[in-house]
């Protein structure tokens, strides 16, 4: 009888089981962070919604806390996971935008080492489930781009209609999750129209795509509009009363600060190569516009965390 064959671990793979032990080996070694309490109380009274956030990451808490209960690890083990596929799915939308093995490590070592990442997935809350959401969203606006290339394969062209069914699902459970899903959908729609894949706009897939995200996120809206809107008073006050008044300079010098400076810098090595004249036509130069289109929406207010 022979062996059964045991598959080795891609680099970007071992980095993700570094990420793994080494967020699994810190996340008890501090208590509780006062937000995770909020959450907690919140998982005890289930609803369709909150004043400050939506109900997926509550819902998915809930569940931890049936089967697990409510220890430190228990807690933490969703934004541990949510780190570890995060690494996967960066590594993975490398390699859909052309890079080889090495350009998927590297993209999964910039995940693993960026500061806001290591704190983002050591304590529970919805922006860590954010990542993931972001992420897979690009990556299956990556594969529809590639798909909808009129040289793409007819085996690839057959698969648009379950990426763009599959895009509609992870939309709207990120709509369940964080609003501001909303800037990453709006992105994606003027990348469309202004970048070669506009022509998919003309077929009935995007358009059941939104429908689905809608659909999946009306329960919640319906909670804002019989409540008064109350995240709509949250989000203004928060504005006035606890967000600071920076400069747009200020701001990318925030996001520089977050990403760490190694990471910075390859971020903007990473930018100017998709600037190339081969990038800017071809299919996937609707996700520099999605980028682009997200920094626009978040800027102008002058006033970000």
């Amino acid at each position: 009888m022979t062996r059964p064959q045991i598959r080795r671990l891609a680099p970007h793979e071992w980095v993700a089981a570094v990420k793994l032990v080494l967020t699994l080996a810190c996340v008890t070694r501090y208590g509780y962070f006062r937000d995770e309490l909020y959450y907690l109380a919140c998982a005890r009274h289930l609803a369709w919604g909150y004043v400050d956030h939506p109900p997926f990451s509550i819902a998915v808490l809930a569940l931890v806390r049936a089967i697990l209960g409510e220890s430190l690890l228990a807690l933490r083990l969703v934004p541990t996971l949510c780190g570890v596929a995060l690494v996967l799915m960066t590594a993975r939308l490398a390699r859909a935008m052309g890079a080889g093995r090495g350009g998927e490590t590297l993209a999964a070592v910039c995940v693993l080492c960026t500061p806001t990442y290591l704190g983002t997935h050591h304590v529970y809350s919805m922006n860590a489930i954010d990542g993931v959401i972001w992420a897979v969203s690009a990556l299956l606006f990556a594969c529809i781009l590639q798909a909808s290339k009129t040289d793409a394969p007819s085996e690839l062209a057959s698969r648009l209609p379950r990426l763009w069914l599959a895009l509609g699902v992870v939309l709207g459970l990120g709509l369940l999750n964080k609003a501001s899903v909303l800037w990453l959908l709006g992105g994606a729609f003027v990348g469309l129209v202004l970048g070669p894949a506009r022509r998919e706009l003309r077929t009935r897939w995007p358009w059941i795509a939104v429908a689905i995200a809608l659909v999946i996120a009306l329960p919640h809206v319906l909670w804002q509009v019989s409540h008064g809107w109350p995240a709509r008073e949250f989000a203004r006050h928060a504005t006035e009363d606890k967000m600071a008044d920076v400069s747009i300079g200020g701001f990318f010098a925030g996001q520089a600060l977050g990403m760490g400076p190694v990471v910075a810098g390859v971020s903007v090595v990473g930018l100017g190569a998709l600037l190339g004249r081969k990038f800017l036509e071809s299919a996937l130069f609707p996700l520099l516009i999605l980028g682009g289109a997200i920094v626009v929406v978040i800027v102008p207010p002058r006033r970000v965390p």
